[in-house]
């Protein structure tokens, strides 16, 4: 499936990435990469999963895969902006097996299209924003971590769509800011499905693991 509205700027010069590939060559290539350009990455695994491997997206990519279970990162993974400003970032097509963290960015928009993250041997939170004007997650899968999803920063816009989250330690979504959330599920959770500190905004179509719900709740 495709997202309902375009997340990138134009598409610029593809990189395509060897099957034999390092981590390390992975974040070299991308580093010298222009902005918008495509970081193609094939079927099969990279990295090999230490709890330091690290894959850094530090200008506003493309990062795509072949398809969840087709390419795999097993790494964690990091967005932060170094060196320009604005623009737009997609990861799309790809399973991370490690925790991803946006900070430190003024992209426009932080987009994951058809991308699992699988934090179920981590402590840590699966996906934390502390860092982002507008996230936009569709089709993805969010398993494990201490929280699913954690939105830390209060000026976020987030929207949630056809996304599930589960199975972790504590809350599936934690969040500071306002979000919607639409055709979507979360469940198998330790504590409970959301804890939203100024409520969210209920689209329609979800199956939420129910409460304690904030004094807030939906909305």
């Amino acid at each position: 499936e495709v997202p309902p509205f375009e997340c990138v700027d134009n598409v610029g010069e593809r990189h395509r990435i060897e099957s034999s590939a390092s981590l390390d060559t992975i974040q070299n290539i991308m580093r010298k990469a222009g902005v918008n350009d495509v970081i193609e990455l094939p079927c099969g695994t990279f990295g090999g999963g230490a709890p330091e491997e690290t894959l850094e997206i530090t200008k506003n990519l493309r990062l795509q895969g072949q398809g969840m279970d087709q390419t795999i990162l097993k790494c964690n993974l990091v967005m932060k902006q170094d060196g320009c400003r604005g623009g737009k970032v997609m990861v799309q097509k790809l399973k991370v097996q490690g925790v991803v963290t946006v900070t430190d960015n003024t992209f426009d928009d932080v987009s994951y299209v058809n991308v699992e993250v699988n934090a179920k041997k981590s402590q840590s939170d699966a996906m934390t924003i502390k860092c982002c004007k507008r996230l936009f997650l569709f089709c993805c899968k969010i398993i494990g971590g201490s929280d699913g999803l954690c939105l830390i920063d209060r000026s976020t816009s987030a929207r949630i769509d056809q996304t599930d989250i589960q199975f972790a330690a504590c809350r599936g979504i934690l969040a500071n800011v306002n979000f919607a959330i639409k055709n979507s599920a979360v469940y198998n959770c330790g504590s409970y499905g959301i804890k939203g500190r100024v409520g969210w905004t209920d689209l329609g179509g979800n199956t939420l693991q129910p409460g304690p719900w904030s004094e807030c709740g939906p909305r």
